[in-house]
């Protein structure tokens, strides 16, 4: 019976371990897809992505806080407040929303990054949101 009691615990431990590697490789799969299949955001038909009034002050306030030299402190949080706001006043629907949609999700995430602890994480998010800000104008009128 003790034999019996061993080996089914061997086999469970055995399949675990197994189970786990498995998850951990669809895991990086998975991400690894995500990464390729992320479209890049482009011109429409080479003419600029049209927003509505309220995207527009929103995103024009989201420049103001980067550039406030005064905001460093609270920059993360006055960041996120002003995407909280962006994305509630949104009224935008269609090809143009999408497109939106494509250069906010680089830009949420890089705000995101900038309340971590890691100081280089937190540069590496500053340069993403200065190139996603100065990208905007690029993509969207």
């Amino acid at each position: 019976m003790n034999k019996l009691m061993v080996l089914i615990a061997f086999v469970f431990t055995a399949c675990t371990g197994t189970m786990q590697q498995d998850n951990d490789s669809k895991e990086a799969t998975q991400v690894e897809n995500e990464k390729e299949n992320v479209t890049t955001l482009q011109l429409n038909n080479g003419a600029k992505w049209k927003l509505d009034e309220a995207t527009k002050k929103n995103v024009a306030a989201l420049k103001q806080i980067v550039n406030d030299t005064s905001r460093k402190a609270e920059l993360a949080s006055a960041l996120q407040s002003g995407l909280d706001t962006l994305v509630s006043q949104c009224k935008m629907k269609g090809p143009d929303h999408e497109a939106l949609h494509q250069w906010l999700e680089p830009f949420m995430h890089a705000v995101k990054e900038l309340k971590e602890d890691d100081e280089s994480e937190r540069q590496e998010a500053m340069v993403t949101i200065r190139k996603e800000l100065e990208n905007f104008d690029m993509y969207f009128e």
